[in-house]
């Protein structure tokens, strides 16, 4: 099974809990000016009733390694402060702004200070305890003012008690080429026209027989009076009321959540839609901004092709460089499909709040091919080139879908701390999960690269019956020379990488291992998948394994098999600082029956239920090598379409070229290591005709 992101979902919310309301807040932001040298600024307000004291104040962009930009001074109830990111460039432009902070955020000393994303980023200011008061991401794509992209305005915030962190409470000035540094913004109204936002639909994809609901919120400062869901399903929009009543799939009444219902539709049908709020003043906004236009939509009975991030790279030093001559950032994309899928209209994010960052031209990806796509945020420099760069302290890759695919997310990874010239990818190609890899190999197979670290997360377990002390990480040495992880890190936070540090001359031998606790650690690890392990080195800036995990059981843990592969599996007999094996998990059961086409289908593949399995995998074999061989299916065998599917029972076959064929065989498997049979007249968990197929080298792990 492929550890990464789920594979089908429609808004990924911002991990940790916003900070409340503060009094200081980001009222105006120039991260693109219309110069060629970028005269950058932030801008900030007192909202308050009195002073506040900056001292030990900070500002910062979404990586939390760069250099901190000091405030200094105190700032006035009703005040501004202006930041600007080269102080020399901001007065020769500016020189009558004078509530200017003395420090800038910018630097020419490479490595130093920081400056914000034309393609989106992240401004957060700090207190002096360390603690974010308050934030905002934008980016340059609609909702969010395009116009602040390199045109000359600015963001400015319409009013400095509405929420920050929304698109819809910005807008770009009217004073273009200079914004509004240091006084009221030229866009301050005392109304603005509602707020539509959190617009989602309950079913990703879906199919001919499901009803959809969508949801959306809509506020205003005076009264929403009516809000609409306009639906398009072939025959041209038309509008349908929404309901704020608890009946309609909207969650509790009276919540500013609206809700409505769009019937189920044949396949292959696009539904397009979008939401419209109205005020008391007749002022309407729509969600997405720009509808009709930008919609929504889904298409029904689609799905998604098999793509995967199957390397990044987010510090390139000495590695390959882009059509330019220049070491830039980049991600891999792969086919693991069958068939040849055209990128065009998917979309590539390094924010996974923002499913449409930077949109793919037409690029045909044949089955198990590769691109590359350069992440420099300099779109000027050709189509594969993105608006964003990848951060190397923390970040997460998403593939999105096209809008009328549903723009769910078709694969995504996170990471963190990656060292320069080191990659983060699927080594194999084919592994459950990724991990640090010591030769990056852009646009070919991973599978002859070597991992970058000896030691790795082995093996882990978040919670048991029993309870007591029941969360551990086991460690493994890969390699052929002890050693000292004393001063390395453990953590479940990618922002907090120091949380526990191991012992001086805390020695792990070839082959073997060292184990931690929650009580040794100081925290424990949650049983819902939303936390990761990172191990990083004693600098805490430099990762060597990296584990994003999902939901875990109860008395089950997870781990590589064998110890130190790449295939991670679930055990029902955790082995702490034991070798990985199957265990009492491996009970046997014979083969799947029933293997046949769907009624009335010669595109669906579906079988019978098999008791005790947990997962199903499909291997696909050419007929025409399997007849000519006699039936010599390792030979036969070209490819694992599905590992470790786990619902519905049936899956959507590839169609062969015009006088080729194509064979299918599932076999049923458990977590504990995956084994399983293909051959149901075996008694066993493995029969002579498994054991010819597990041996062709495409066959599913």
């Amino acid at each position: 099974m492929i550890r990464a992101f789920a594979r089908l979902a429609l808004v990924a919310a911002l991990a940790g809990a916003l900070p409340a309301r503060a009094a200081i807040v980001i009222n105006e932001v120039m991260y693109n000016s219309v110069e060629s040298a970028d005269v950058e600024y932030v801008e900030l307000y007192n909202t308050g009733p009195g002073a506040q004291d900056l001292t030990g104040w900070y500002l910062l962009d979404v990586d939390p390694l760069h250099d901190k930009c000091f405030l200094v001074g105190t700032l006035a109830a009703g005040a501004y402060l202006v930041i600007p990111g080269f102080t020399d460039r901001f007065t020769a432009k500016y020189p009558g702004v004078t509530n200017l902070n003395p420090n800038q955020f910018d630097s020419t000393v490479l490595d130093r200070g920081f400056s914000f994303g034309n393609g989106g980023d992240r401004v957060r200011v700090f207190n002096n305890i360390g603690v974010l008061i308050d934030f905002m991401e934008y980016d340059d794509l609609a909702p969010w003012p395009t116009a602040a992209n390199g045109t000359g305005p600015s963001l400015e915030l319409i009013n400095p008690a509405l929420d920050n962190t929304l698109a819809s409470s910005w807008a770009a000035s009217l004073t273009p080429p200079d914004g509004t540094p240091g006084t009221v913004n030229s866009r301050y109204a005392p109304d603005q026209a509602p707020i539509v936002d959190s617009l989602t639909r309950n079913i990703p994809l879906p199919t001919a027989t499901q009803t959809v609901t969508i949801t959306a919120r809509a506020i205003d400062n005076i009264a929403v009076t009516s809000v609409q869901l306009w639906v398009d399903a072939g025959s041209g929009y038309a509008a349908q009321p929404m309901y704020d009543d608890g009946a309609h799939g909207d969650g509790q009444a009276g919540n500013s959540v609206y809700g409505a219902f769009i019937a189920p539709q044949p396949d292959g049908r696009l539904v397009r839609y979008y939401v419209a709020a109205t005020d008391t003043f007749g002022q309407t906004t729509t969600a997405p901004a720009g509808a009709p236009a930008q919609y929504a939509a889904y298409t029904v009975g689609y799905r998604p092709p098999r793509l995967v991030v199957n390397e990044i790279l987010a510090s390139n030093l000495t590695g390959i460089r882009d059509e330019f001559g220049q070491f830039e950032d980049w991600v891999e994309i792969r086919n693991r499909g069958t068939t040849p899928v055209d990128l065009g209209g998917m979309f590539l994010t390094d924010n996974l709040a923002q499913a449409q960052n930077w949109r793919f031209p037409s690029t045909v990806l044949q089955p198990g091919a590769y691109v590359v796509v350069w992440c420099d945020n300099d779109v000027s420099q050709g189509l594969l080139h993105t608006s964003f760069k990848l951060p190397a302290a923390r970040g997460d890759v998403g593939l999105y879908d096209s809008v009328d695919h549903g723009n769910v997310l078709v694969h995504g990874l996170g990471y963190a701390l990656l060292p320069s010239d080191v990659s983060f990818g699927y080594l194999p190609d084919d592994a459950d999960a990724p991990e640090y890899i010591g030769d990056a190999s852009p646009g070919v197979s991973n599978d002859t690269s070597d991992p970058y670290s000896t030691i790795v997360i082995n093996e882990f377990l978040t919670t048991s019956a029993a309870g007591g002390l029941d969360d551990w990480v086991e460690l493994y040495n890969r390699g052929q020379a002890t050693v000292d992880i004393g001063g390395w890190h453990l953590t479940d936070e990618r922002d907090q990488p120091l949380k526990y540090t191991f012992p001086a001359n805390t020695l792990i031998a070839p082959g073997g291992f060292h184990t931690v606790d929650e009580i040794t650690l100081g925290f424990g690890f949650t049983s819902t998948g939303a936390e990761i392990i990172l191990l990083n080195k004693a600098d805490g800036q430099t990762g060597a394994d990296y584990f994003d995990y999902g939901a875990q059981t109860v008395d089950v843990s997870q781990g590589r098999f064998a110890n130190g592969r790449s295939n991670w599996q679930f055990f029902t007999t955790p082995s702490r600082g034991l070798g990985n094996g199957c265990g009492s998990g491996s009970a046997p059961f014979g083969g799947v029956a029933g293997v046949r086409f769907a009624q009335g289908s010669k595109s669906v593949v579906e079988w019978n239920a098999l008791a005790g399995a947990q997962a199903y995998d499909v291997v696909r074999g050419d007929l025409g090598s399997l007849r000519s061989s006699g039936g010599a299916f390792a030979g036969a065998i070209s490819g694992c379409p599905e590992n470790n599917a786990t619902a519905p029972m049936s899956w959507q076959p590839d169609v062969p070229s015009t006088g080729a064929g194509l064979f299918y065989l599932v076999r049923g498997v458990t977590y504990s290591c995956g084994f399983g049979t293909y051959d149901s007249g075996a008694t066993s968990q493995a029969g002579s005709r498994d054991d010819e197929i597990v041996l062709a080298g495409s066959a599913c792990p």
